[in-house]
């Protein structure tokens, strides 16, 4: 799922648990029962539940973004170590070489 589309989605959310939300507190202002504290203390925990989730999946995202690059990173440094071995082999042959030949 593209971002945008997960953030129009999540928005979407946010609207819809407010206009449940302020629904609920108007009624429980104008007629307080039991059964609407039981709604409100159920949404109020999905609102938590659906947060927790929704957060989730920002960590998620940025961890493995971070991962990634730490990866390319250590790929990177590698392959530049990788060649400076090889130039200093090739130095230290000429130098034996030259040891060898007694220069």
């Amino acid at each position: 799922m593209t971002k945008k589309i997960h953030n129009l989605k999540h928005i979407r959310y946010l609207t819809d648990f407010e206009v449940i939300s302020n629904n609920l507190l108007k009624w429980k202002k104008a007629k307080p029962i039991k059964e609407l504290d039981d709604m409100i203390d159920a949404i109020i925990s999905i609102n938590y539940y659906i947060t927790g989730i929704y957060h989730n999946e920002l960590y998620h995202s940025e961890a493995q973004a971070e991962y990634r690059s730490a990866k390319l990173r250590a790929i990177d440094r590698a392959s530049k170590a990788e060649k400076k071995v090889q130039e200093l082999e090739k130095e230290l042959e000429k130098y034996k070489l030259k040891e060898e030949l007694g220069l």
